[in-house]
């Protein structure tokens, strides 16, 4: 599976940074996880996105692996970068299908599967103006834009994250899921599934709630628990509310 990073801060620290690139080329390193699912060498494509001084996203992305850091201009505190492994999916390394998604204020990146992925049966569920937004072929996309249907609907991203959970139910589409979605005001990260046996990937997360991974990044971390949705308020302190995704 794919490996995320979202680290808020008033300086990006470039040990995190490059330390997160090799986890493209390097075999996994998950403590305290055993998840087959957790995969060695994510060289399928890449993205970096932050929220700059003009209050917008910034987003740079590839269909490959660059070697080295790009120059990341007037960062101004969030940050969150995607390694992408195409694994099973049909979905070919390209820009399209390189994570995070973009649509306005809203950013989001998946590392996780939906195993009986059948795009035909979620495209009901998704307003018909975001349908024309889908450029690539992944699942993860499909899934930004479904979520966005459901907030749209009550402004809330966990109400629009249980939506999306609940549907996936009814319709018998098994997912594992670490997402990080973020706009403006603040990000929502998770690490939840359906899946009656399949676990989701590994998630970390620093002490002072301001860096997550999926390989530890500093040397105090915790394991992120499963099916609990982290909503954090976009800030230099992170202020955090935990919320556990009834299954």
């Amino acid at each position: 599976m794919c490996r995320l990073l979202l680290y808020f801060g008033k300086e990006l620290d470039e040990n995190i940074l490059n330390n997160f690139l090799k986890q493209a080329t390097h075999p996994k390193n998950t403590p305290g996880f055993d998840n087959i699912l957790d995969t060695d060498f994510h060289l399928d494509g890449c993205g970096f996105t932050w929220f700059n001084n003009e209050n917008k996203w910034s987003l740079i992305k590839y269909p490959n692996i660059p070697s080295s850091i790009p120059h990341f201009r007037n960062y101004n505190g969030i940050f969150i970068s995607h390694l992408r492994n195409q694994g099973d999916s049909l979905a070919s390394p390209s820009i399209e299908n390189s994570h995070p998604f973009q649509y306005k204020d809203h950013i989001f990146c998946h590392n996780g599967k939906i195993f009986n992925f059948c795009r035909e049966k979620l495209l009901p569920h998704i307003d018909s103006f975001f349908i024309d937004k889908i450029e690539g072929q992944t699942d993860s996309e499909t899934i930004f834009y479904l979520l966005l249907s459901f907030f749209q609907q009550t402004h809330c991203m966990q109400e629009a994250l249980l939506s999306f959970h609940n549907l996936m139910n009814s319709l018998e589409i098994f997912y594992i899921g670490n997402f990080i979605w973020s706009d403006v005001t603040q990000t929502l990260i998770c690490r939840v599934s359906n899946h009656p046996e399949k676990k989701p990937c590994s998630l970390y997360y620093s002490n002072n709630y301001k860096l997550f991974s999926s390989e530890p990044l500093c040397q105090f971390f915790q394991q992120f628990p499963e099916q609990e949705i982290f909503i954090i308020k976009n800030d230099f302190v992170p202020k955090l509310k935990i919320k556990k995704l009834n299954v």
